[in-house]
């Protein structure tokens, strides 16, 4: 029991430390990500405050609606507004942010201090798990500075914890958006809620995830590349991963929306496979 026990300790050690090294690799961008979310969430409260309602007091955007400015994303493509519709610069950042975080540490890793934990160590599916972890926190920090910032400027607008306000994106966004008004959502705030704070997360974790085993063959520039083509704006294309974070596209705030339980499974088992076959290409790799 005791052998068992140091074995657990040294597990945990070993991912511990590489969660440090990710952290202290990522430095710099994580006071990127709070720059820009801080800059777009002033944005946001600033253009609120010129909506009639907000300015008389008879809706204050909630933490849910910061998060939401977020991740809506932009409306479904049609033939009549193609030619009209809005580039998602905030959505946009979003994806660049959480592409950044997971970009490359883990080929920086490889042939560094990595490296020589990997050769002493000798535990090469640990050392992968151990890299799937890290993606995952990473992305978390991305999110976690989103919830914060969300919660400051609820705080500065006055506004309250709970509820979303999809009548307010449309007095902003009006024929850009294909948000459906409060009244019209069927499902309640509290699962509306639920779905903007942690469904994005959940789905960028599995994407973040994807970029992460791909980098192992491609390389993260490439990898990089490759995710943010995937996030394509231009097309509903369900099987482009890019629809579904996207609020605009997901059926339960928009009209004729995709799936949302749909796109669920479908980050769940991409999130799998990567794992897997991450782990079964860097068995096979030689980093020496």
């Amino acid at each position: 029991m005791m052998i068992g026990w140091v074995k657990i300790m040294n597990v945990s050690r070993f991912i511990k430390d590489d969660i440090t090294r990710s952290l202290i690799h990522n430095r710099y961008r994580i006071i990127l990500c709070f720059l820009i979310v801080f800059g777009l969430m002033a944005a946001f409260y600033m253009h609120t405050e010129v909506i009639s309602s907000v300015r008389n007091n008879e809706v204050q955007p909630s933490v849910c609606d910061y998060t939401l400015y977020m991740t809506r994303g932009v409306c479904r493509v049609t033939k009549e507004n193609i030619e009209k519709l809005d580039i998602p610069y905030v959505w946009m950042s979003l994806c660049i942010m959480c592409g950044l975080m997971v970009l490359d540490y883990l080929y920086s890793d490889m042939r560094g201090i990595g490296r020589n934990v990997l050769v002493y160590s000798k535990k090469k599916s640990l050392w992968w798990i151990s890299k799937c972890i890290t993606s995952v926190i990473a992305i978390t920090i991305v999110y976690v500075i989103v919830w914060i910032m969300s919660f400051v400027f609820m705080c500065v607008s006055k506004g309250s914890i709970e509820g979303v306000h999809t009548d307010m994106f449309i007095t902003m966004y009006s024929i850009h958006t294909s948000i459906l008004p409060s009244d019209m959502l069927e499902y309640s705030q509290a699962a509306v809620c639920l779905y903007i704070v942690l469904y994005p997360w959940f789905i960028s974790v599995c994407i973040g995830l994807f970029q992460t085993a791909l980098s192992l063959y491609t390389g993260p520039v490439i990898s990089f590349v490759i995710i943010l083509i995937f996030d394509s704006v231009f097309s509903n294309n369900i099987l482009l991963c890019g629809n579904w974070t996207m609020a605009e596209r997901c059926s339960i705030l928009a009209e004729d929306g995709l799936n949302i339980y749909v796109m669920l499974a479908m980050a769940a088992v991409l999130a799998i496979v990567s794992v897997i076959v991450g782990w079964r290409g860097f068995e096979k790799k030689d980093i020496l």
